[in-house]
């Protein structure tokens, strides 16, 4: 595959069927024209979840490569070949392409939850669909469209905590009550943040001193 040097960004851009270039300044995907998909996915077993917290970490480390090389950091040949194989990953399918806002990213469908911070806002959320643009939420707050918020996933078996920014696209509702369907789009550049074990058994200390 064709690699050339990207004098504006100072980094190797990979041709790639699913994107025009990689490293682009202008906003990731176009999750801005993601409809609000039909129906509501029940809990998945440990084997799914396991598979949503894998997408989760594939989005991560897609927009962290972006965010990496439009800061004009510079990727690395390994970093250029990570991120061409997510591309592939997260390549739009024929499906996907028929749509009618033509998605550039597939979405993965997932299970996790989540907290939904800004303003006002600090609400427990599910998040059931997934991509490099963007996610939908369930069981959602109120939020005006527009609205900059926080998304923060957390992995415990990891001990680690993953934080997009975001802002609203588009809100329905999701039954009678206080309920919404919530559309974000991501901004900028996610962080991770680890943490350590919580303590399943009374700390040494405190048994030496009873």
């Amino acid at each position: 595959m064709l690699r050339e040097l990207d004098t504006r960004w100072g980094y190797l851009v990979t041709g790639n069927p699913a994107t025009a270039m990689v490293g682009t300044p202008h906003p990731i995907g176009t999750f801005a024209q993601l409809a609000p998909a039909e129906g509501v996915i029940g809990r998945g077993t440990r084997l799914a979840l396991l598979s949503s917290m894998s997408a989760l970490e594939n989005v991560y480390q897609y927009r962290l490569l972006i965010g990496k090389g439009a800061s004009g950091a510079g990727l690395s040949i390994d970093e250029i070949d990570q991120l061409t194989e997510l591309e592939a990953h997260f390549a739009a399918s024929a499906e996907d392409q028929r749509a009618r806002e033509g998605r550039r990213f597939s979405r993965q469908r997932v299970d996790l939850s989540g907290v939904l911070r800004g303003g006002k806002l600090n609400d427990t959320v599910s998040v059931t669909e997934l991509a490099p643009g963007g996610v939908v939420c369930r069981s959602a707050p109120y939020a005006e469209p527009g609205d900059a918020v926080e998304l923060v996933l957390e992995d415990e078996d990891a001990h680690r905590s993953y934080r997009f920014k975001a802002r609203v696209l588009w809100l329905r509702e999701e039954h009678e009550g206080d309920d919404f369907v919530v559309g974000l789009e991501f901004v900028g550049t996610p962080v991770m943040v680890h943490y350590g074990a919580r303590q399943t058994h009374e700390p040494l200390f405190t048994r030496i001193a009873a």
